[in-house]
């Protein structure tokens, strides 16, 4: 089995202070600005986002945003990233967030 994308995924907390968030990115990510879309059936090329706060969120995907890959080589991925989304009438917004990745 082989996998279409790569996860990019991040925790703190324990219990009801837990916050995730994961990142999806095709395998042959580049560099630029990448609009997030929720599209499962297309997950080799599209960029996801999905994030749990508990206690208020449980596992809910970005509907809107944006992931900005600054760099890509050998060593490293890195960027920042935006994201929406919603969870039952509560709408969550993401700001500021980046990631660095060591391969």
């Amino acid at each position: 089995m082989s996998s279409l994308n790569m996860n990019i995924m991040g925790s703190t907390g324990i219990d009801n202070t837990y916050k995730k968030i994961s990142l999806w990115t095709p395998l042959n990510v580049t560099k630029g600005s990448h609009d997030i879309v929720y599209d499962l059936s297309n997950m080799e090329t599209t960029y996801q986002a999905s994030f749990s706060f508990l206690p208020a969120i449980n596992n809910a995907n970005a509907k809107s945003g944006k992931i900005n890959i600054t760099a890509v080589d050998d060593e490293k991925i890195e960027g920042t990233f935006t994201f929406s989304g919603t969870s039952g009438e509560q709408t969550f917004t993401v700001t500021e967030g980046s990631f660095r990745v060591l391969k």
